[in-house]
């Protein structure tokens, strides 16, 4: 609230209040989304990796073929007309 009313009433002091609450905002963005992501790699994709090559270790793991169907087709005008 003190911060508000010096806002309204002092407009200089309100361009350094905002210029140093972005700059603390873009400081904390800066470290929670590199801990954030720190996390997820660790906590969530480390595992399930190790989970994996484990399980292809042991045979476990169902056979790593392609799920994409290679398709050799020219495509024509009328593919093209309406794509929906």
């Amino acid at each position: 609230m003190v911060l508000g009313i010096i806002g309204l009433f002092i407009p200089v002091l309100a361009t350094w209040i905002t210029w140093l609450w972005y700059k603390l905002s873009e400081g904390l963005g800066f470290v929670t989304s590199k801990i954030l992501l720190s996390v997820v790699f660790f906590l969530i994709l480390t595992p399930i990796a190790t989970l994996k090559k484990l399980m292809e270790k042991k045979g476990i793991a169902p056979n790593p073929k392609s799920n994409y169907v290679e398709r050799n087709h020219t495509y024509l005008k009328k593919d093209l007309e309406n794509p929906w």
